[in-house]
């Protein structure tokens, strides 16, 4: 089976507007990595929320949550706007497709207080 975090997390840390935000910080995660801070630079998390595969097993479809962290909600909305002009509508090796299921709501951590954007997307990769 496609590794699809490992296809999204290559295709998203190949585009220039979001390298250009975010460097290397790019995680096919649940969770930020151990020392990160906002002030850092800003972080793109993604994962899985489901998903399915066609009929003939050579398609996988799945369900992405994408979170923008920053240290200000303007940064956080920036990438995340970047994520969807990198993301929505692309067609590219084996992404057959992947389209904004939910634009950006700005939400904040109960714990950190950290601002991020958390947004979902459909993908379509070829299995």
């Amino acid at each position: 089976m496609t590794d699809i975090e490992s296809t999204v997390r290559a295709y998203l840390a190949a585009q220039a507007g979001i390298v250009a935000l975010t460097a290397t910080r790019i995680y096919a995660s649940s969770y930020l990595p151990p020392g990160y801070q906002p002030s850092a630079g800003p972080a793109l998390l993604f994962t899985i929320r489901g998903g399915s595969q066609d009929y003939s097993s050579h398609l996988l479809e799945a369900s992405l949550y994408v979170r923008c962290y920053a240290a200000t909600a303007a940064e956080a909305r920036q990438l995340d706007r970047a994520v969807y002009d990198a993301f929505n509508d692309v067609q590219s090796g084996s992404i057959k497709w992947a389209r904004l299921d939910v634009p950006g709501q700005s939400l904040q951590e109960p714990e950190t207080d950290w601002i991020f954007v958390i947004s979902t997307y459909g993908v379509l990769i070829a299995n």
